[in-house]
C-alpha cells in the first residue's frame, strides 16, 4: 500500500503487520476521546502457505447501533445490512478458528514451514472479508470498513505473491479458514464446487457428470485447485478424482490426520474418499476470498470450514483438531509445493493437443459436456 492507507495507520515490526484505527468509544459524552483498536495484522511466514481468518474478529460485534464504531473523524462503521439480491444469513463469529490458525502456525513452525498469517479483528457485521463490495461487504463504501477490507485483501495478495516467488516454481496455496454452525460434524472444504455438482458426480444415474465435468464444464472457472491440478495431477477422470477427494488430495491428507488422533478421530472430512459429496448436508463451497486469489498466477485455494465441536467444546478436541489440521498441511505441502514436491502425476498424452497450454487450457478446447 504505497503511501499509506487512506484511513488510520500503518504499524510494522520484526515479522509482523498491523493496521491502526482510532474510535471513539462515547461519542456523545467525549467526540475527542478515542481509543486505538488493531483491525487487522499479518504475521509474515517464510513459506508459500498462506493461512487467513476473517471471521474471528470481535470489535464491533454488537449489531445494534450500541455496536457501531464511531471514527475519531467523524464517520461510522455501521451493523452491513443485506438487499434482496445479496441477502445476510447471518452474522455469526467463528469462534476460535483464530485460536486454531495460531496453534497450527506453532505446529507448522516447528516443522520448519512458517505460514503467513492474515487476521482481521472487526466482527463481520461490520465488516465482511468473504464478500465484495457489490456483495455488500460494508455497509458506506470509500470509508474506514472499505480500508479494513481492502488493506486485508492486499495483504493475502502481498503474501501470496511472496510465497510464489519462494514456492521454486511450486506455486503458492492458500487456505482460508472458518467455522460452520451446520448441524453436522464434518470439516467442509470448499473449492468452488457446487453441492449440487459433487452429488451429481457421485450419482451413477447422472451418466453426463463425472470427475472430469470440473475441466470440461463451467465449473472449470471457479474450480480454485486449477493451477495444481495442471501441475500435479493431469486431467483425466482419475486424476480429477484424486486432486478432489484421493489419498494425495487435501481432504485426503486431512482425513488421515484426524484418524490418526483419538479425540477427533470421529470427524469426517467433506469432500474426501470416505464422504465424497454432501447429499442433503449443509455445505459451503467457498466464497470470496477463495474465488479472487485462485485466479492470481501459482496460486491455489481452499475454503475450510471446522464444525463447533473441534472450535468451541472440549479444549483437547480443539488442540487435536488443529494439530491434525497443521500435519495436513505440512503433508499437502510435501507432495505438492515443497521445492521438489513428492507426488508426480502419471505421465498425459498430449500429441493431439497445444503443448504449449496448461493441462486445463488444453482440456478446455474440448467440447464441453454441458
Amino acid at each position: 500500500m504505497e503511501g499509506g492507507p487512506p484511513h488510520g495507520w500503518l504499524v510494522e515490526t520484526e515479522g509482523r503487520k498491523e493496521l491502526w484505527m482510532a474510535f471513539v468509544e462515547d461519542p456523545e459524552n467525549f467526540p475527542d476521546v478515542a481509543k486505538d483498536k488493531c483491525v487487522v495484522t499479518w504475521q509474515l511466514g517464510d513459506s508459500n502457505l498462506v493461512v487467513s481468518v476473517p471471521h474471528a474478529g470481535l470489535l464491533g460485534q454488537d449489531t445494534g447501533p450500541a455496536g457501531n464504531l464511531a471514527c475519531l473523524g467523524g464517520h461510522v462503521i455501521a451493523t452491513r445490512k443485506g438487499s434482496l439480491q445479496f441477502p445476510i444469513k447471518t452474522y455469526a463469529r467463528d469462534a476460535g478458528t483464530d485460536v486454531i490458525a495460531r496453534q497450527m502456525r506453532a505446529h507448522l513452525a516447528e516443522e520448519g514451514l512458517l505460514p503467513h498469517v492474515v487476521q482481521c479483528h472487526v466482527h463481520r457485521s461490520k465488516v465482511e472479508c468473504n464478500r465484495n463490495m457489490v456483495e455488500v461487504a460494508v455497509a458506506t463504501q470509500g470509508r474506514e470498513a472499505e480500508t479494513i477490507h481492502r488493506t486485508y485483501h492486499a495483504w493475502i495478495a502481498e503474501a501470496l505473491r511472496l510465497g510464489v516467488a519462494e514456492g521454486g516454481g511450486q506455486g503458492a496455496l492458500l487456505l482460508d479458514l472458518h467455522g460452520h454452525g451446520h448441524p453436522h460434524d464434518c470439516v467442509e472444504l470448499g473449492y468452488r464446487l457446487s453441492a449440487e455438482l459433487l452429488n451429481q458426480i457421485h450419482n451413477e444415474q447422472v451418466e453426463a457428470r463425472t470427475w472430469r465435468s470440473i475441466v470440461t464444464s463451467s465449473a472449470r472457472h471457479e474450480f480454485t485447485l486449477r493451477h495444481l491440478l495442471s501441475r500435479q495431477f493431469g486431467t483425466s477422470e482419475e486424476a480429477v478424482q484424486e486432486a478432489v477427494v484421493g489419498e494425495h488430495s487435501f481432504g485426503g491428507c486431512l482425513a488421515a490426520s484426524l484418524a490418526a488422533r483419538p479425540e477427533v478421530a470421529d470427524v469426517v472430512v467433506l469432500p474426501s474418499a470416505g464422504k465424497p459429496c454432501p447429499g442433503r448436508l449443509g455445505y459451503y463451497t467457498g466464497g470470496h476470498t477463495t474465488r479472487e486469489h485462485a485466479k492470481a498466477r501459482q496460486v491455489d485455494a481452499l475454503q475450510v470450514e471446522l464444525p463447533l465441536s473441534m472450535r468451541t467444546q472440549a479444549v483437547d478436541r480443539m488442540e487435536a483438531g488443529a494439530a491434525a489440521m497443521a500435519a495436513a498441511l505440512a503433508a499437502f505441502h510435501r507432495l505438492h509445493y515443497a521445492a521438489k514436491p513428492q507426488h508426480q502425476r502419471e505421465p498425459q498424452a498430449t500429441s493431439r493437443l497445444n503443448s504449449g497450454r496448461s493441462l486445463i487450457d488444453q482440456v478446455c478446447l474440448l467440447p464441453c459436456s454441458r
